[in-house]
């Protein structure tokens, strides 16, 4: 019994082994694998439609061409591939948006193809090689660059190519980010064999082995990810939503009391701010602190006690990032610092706080006090202690250098009508002042020392102008204005700088409040060749308890295709007043010192992306909810700022400069960075011929001794003149003394004929090209003039007609025969219009009566009209440049 119960038993194990090997053959075997279940079959979708939800409050800020199309979500099905994938023009399905973008939700439709392009997958999970299926979702984008189809640097926007609002989920764990975990698909299969998962499989993740497969019917076929398993839905006008991105999701605590909604708050920053380490702050701390006042101000129904509580809370952040919408301390602003002493003030670099601005009339003018007068006391407290304990109402500050120059600003300003002791010195003073200063309404000194001073708001967010210095000069005020207009003006831009050769290019970032990082990094990207990793963005996980920097998170410049980058000599401009996107922009061009940085102070120092919050009474709220690290994954911007590589000094000569030290200074820098190479190739003396190279940017020079009085020529080119050369002559003093581009005679060689020493000298001669673009092999001679040989011919008169011949570095002179006030017209040339010739007039003293080159399109001449002198006239034939020669004819006839 027991040996037979033991058979038995072997032969369930056997039997359920061969059962288990055939289901795992039919899963492994795509053709075996089951049918999907259809419901709704109405023979798959033929258009959808749906909407697009937000909360995000910067979603909309400069979106001129927004679209929601059909995306291609091969790479997310590669997985490891998610960041790098770049769609083909063809994939994109575009679909019509039939609401106002403006206001969520979002409506949209989309008509869908016969057959999609996109890329087809195969995800049977077997070894068979099939054509698969195109896996596609609806999804938003903004159409940046204007052509007719998403570019790769369009999926920039809202954190690259994968995170943004789409009809698909994605994860934000660290294991598995950016991972499908849900929401609908549209699957596009060429027949009816081909396989698909129908759930995620015993890992939970999605195109991995042991998806459980099916087929799918011929066609379109509506994939629901979140029911298990998957729902294929072949309806044929199915309504799909496309998701807000969990991060995007903006708070809104507007419902909550006073207290309800700080508390919220508080444990909404101590979860998702973005430097709490950084900044080392305590938000129990914090909240211990400020609770009490919302408390209060919730119990007595006061809102301007709240707003205050809630102002006072924020600037205890020192980022600059952070900031609350608050009528009340609005209202504040103008109570406490709308009056002025009437003068502005500033730091040197020294320690020095003087006076840079002096309202006219104003009291401290009216008072004695001077320009670049040094500021000591105010209230007899010394000046940098009254600095230092300042609070700007621009609060709050993410660098030191940003508050010290706004504390700078608002230690001059108190309400009107308040009494303020000063102690002053003026320049050349022996002693120190005290006074006492009333102050007044006094706006004017307070713009003057703003770092946006003279902005109106009405500025193109970037405008471009070609300097003196053959520069070329652009400012970007904003990167969260029309962005199409912004990439417009920036394509032109960089199209101007190529079409002309401009060598050089200043960007002013001075005053570039920031907006939308991404705008920022593709139009840096018009500056790079190759691609470059710029940095990378946290996040906050959950499971991790922390931000974490994925490695599909890194941001990478784009380069922009050949043609359409600029390769000159950059320089961009700082100041305080360059924050966020500017500063990301500004960072990029410094990484592989593609640009110089000039300035006085670094950038704000305001790093990471924002979000906001909707606090009680509906006010806003912004915080900084993903910290941002450079190349090399350190902080490279938040409380740093970008330094200049160029440091322009904040000292006397600069505060009161005529024009701008810092533009000059960025000149300068240029000037030194498009300077040709000049090469040294040592001494020729009168007679020899040297041959050489040139490259791009570079010149050769020569040393020539000449004696006083000696003639020469020197002529430089190439065999069959069309090298486009450049011969210049200087002194030992690198004086200048003649130049010559085009060579007489029309070609792009060239020469400097009949040179006559001044004195017995040493002469540098440098070879160079046209802007100094060419390349190529030169000839370069130096020999003594021949002299120009006059040939004296006879008379002639009018109605008659000569014909001869004319060489080289010779001219022919005839006597006119005719009577004064005589009307003749004279013309010199051939037939066949090959020898260009000039035709001069000349009175007995050859003082020059008139001359011809070239008349109408041929190189002959003719002087027309002619009424003759008193006196004697000198007909002289020459060729161009003295160097051509054949045969001529010259005739004289009664002008008609």
């Amino acid at each position: 019994m027991a040996s037979k119960r033991l058979i038995g038993t072997s032969l369930l194990a056997l039997l359920l082994l061969l059962l288990t090997s055939s289901f795992v053959i039919a899963q492994d075997d795509a053709d075996a694998a089951p049918e999907a279940e259809i419901v709704n079959d109405e023979g798959g979708p033929v258009v959808v439609s749906g909407e697009m939800e937000y909360t995000y409050v910067f979603l909309t800020s400069g979106v001129d061409q927004p679209v929601i199309f059909l995306d291609d979500l091969k790479g997310f099905t590669e997985r490891d591939r998610v960041a790098d994938y770049i769609r083909t023009p063809e994939s994109q399905v575009f679909g019509t948006i039939t609401s106002d973008f403006s206001t969520s939700p979002v409506e949209y439709t989309i008509s869908l193809p016969i057959e999609p392009r996109a890329a087809y997958v195969d995800l049977d999970q077997d070894d068979d090689e099939d054509t698969g299926v195109q896996v596609l979702a609806p999804t938003f984008r903004l159409n940046v660059y204007g052509q007719p189809v998403l570019e790769e640097r369009d999926y920039l926007f809202t954190f690259g190519s994968w995170l943004t609002y789409s009809s698909v989920r994605v994860s934000n764990q660290a294991a598995n980010k950016y991972d499908i975990i849900g929401g609908q698909l549209i699957v596009y299969a060429p027949d009816n064999e081909q396989g698909f998962p129908s759930g995620f499989g015993e890992d939970g993740n999605m195109f991995t082995e042991d998806d459980p497969i099916v087929t799918l019917p011929q066609g379109y076929t509506l994939v629901n990810l979140d029911t298990e398993p998957f729902t294929f839905d072949r309806s044929s006008a199915p309504q799909i939503s496309l998701y807000e991105p969990d991060i995007f999701e903006s708070p809104d605590f507007s419902d909550m009391t006073y207290t309800e909604g700080f508390d919220a708050l508080i444990d909404l920053l101590r979860v998702n701010y973005a430097f709490t380490e950084l900044k080392e702050l305590d938000w129990d701390a914090l909240h211990d602190e400020f609770y009490p006042r919302f408390e209060e101000a919730e119990s007595n129904g006061d809102s301007e006690a709240y707003q205050l509580a809630l102002r006072d809370f924020y600037w205890s952040i020192p980022d600059g990032h952070v900031y609350a919408e608050t009528p009340a301390v609005a209202y504040l602003f103008g109570q406490e610092t709308g009056g002025g002493l009437g003068l502005s003030i500033r730091e040197l670099d020294d320690g020095r706080i003087i006076v840079t601005y002096l309202t006219e009339s104003g009291p401290a003018e009216t008072a004695g006090i001077e320009m670049r007068a040094d500021v000591l006391e105010i209230n007899a407290q010394p000046i940098d202690d009254v600095v230092s304990a300042n609070i700007p109402f621009s609060s709050p500050f993410s660098s030191e250098h940003s508050r010290r120059y706004q504390q700078l600003r608002y230690a001059v300003r108190f309400p009107i009508g308040q009494d303020v002791e000063i102690t002053y010195q003026n320049p050349g003073d022996d002693e120190p002042t005290t006074t006492t200063l009333t102050t007044i309404e006094d706006p004017d000194s307070f713009s003057f020392s703003s770092v946006n001073r003279g902005l109106t708001g009405n500025e193109f967010p970037v405008e471009f102008r070609m300097l003196d210095s053959g520069y070329g000069y652009v400012k970007i005020y904003s990167f969260s204005e029309d962005f199409i207009l912004t990439a417009d003006m920036w394509e032109f831009v960089i199209d101007n700088l190529n079409t002309n050769g401009v060598k050089g290019l200043i960007i002013d970032m001075r005053q570039n409040g920031g907006g939308e990082s991404f705008l920022a990094e593709t139009m840096a990207s018009f500056f790079f060749a190759e691609p470059v990793v710029i940095g990378n963005s946290g996040f906050y996980v959950p499971d991790e308890g922390g931000f974490v920097f994925h490695p599909r998170d890194v941001a990478r410049i784009v380069p922009t295709p050949d043609g359409e980058r600029y390769d000159g000599a950059v320089a961009v401009l700082v100041s305080p007043a360059c924050a966020s996107a500017c500063e990301l922009f500004t960072y990029a061009l410094s990484l592989n010192e593609r640009a110089a940085i000039v300035g006085q102070y670094p950038t704000d120092g305001l790093g990471g992306a924002v979000q906001a919050v909707t606090l009680p009474e509906g006010l806003y709220m912004q915080y900084a909810f993903s910290p941002g690290v450079g190349a090399n994954g350190e902080i490279n911007i938040e409380g740093i700022g970008v330094a200049p590589t160029i440091d322009v000094p904040v000292d006397e000569e600069t505060l009161f400069s005529e024009g701008d030290p810092i533009l000059e200074a960025a000149e300068a820098y240029l000037d030194e960075e498009t300077a040709p190479d000049i090469t040294s190739m040592g001494r020729l003396t009168v007679g020899d011929t040297v041959s050489g190279e040139l490259a791009v940017n570079a010149r050769a020079s020569y040393i020539v001794d000449v004696e006083e009085g000696q003639m020469l020529d020197i002529t430089v080119g190439d065999e069959n003149a069309e090298f486009d050369t450049v011969l210049r002559v200087y002194d030992e003093d690198d004086n200048l003394l003649t130049e010559n581009d085009d060579e007489p005679g029309g070609t792009v060689n060239s020469a400097v004929n009949d040179f006559e020493a001044a004195d017995d000298m040493t002469l540098v001669v440098e070879v160079g090209t046209f802007n100094d673009e060419g390349e190529g092999a030169y000839e370069l001679s130096v020999s003594e003039s021949v002299p120009l040989q006059i040939v004296e011919q006879g008379d002639i008169a009018a109605g008659e007609s000569i014909s001869d011949d004319i060489e080289a570095n010779s001219r022919v002179r005839f006597m006119l025969d005719a009577e004064a006030g005589a009307m003749l017209d004279i013309a010199v040339g051939d037939d066949a219009g090959e020898v260009d010739t000039v035709l001069r007039l000349y009175d007995a003293d050859d003082n020059m009566l008139a001359e011809n080159d070239d008349i109408g399109d041929t190189v002959n001449s003719a002087i027309e009209g002619f009424e003759v002198p008193d006196g004697a006239v000198i007909i002289e034939i020459a060729t161009y440049g003295d160097t051509g020669s054949g045969q001529y004819t010259l005739t004289v006839d009664e002008a008609a």
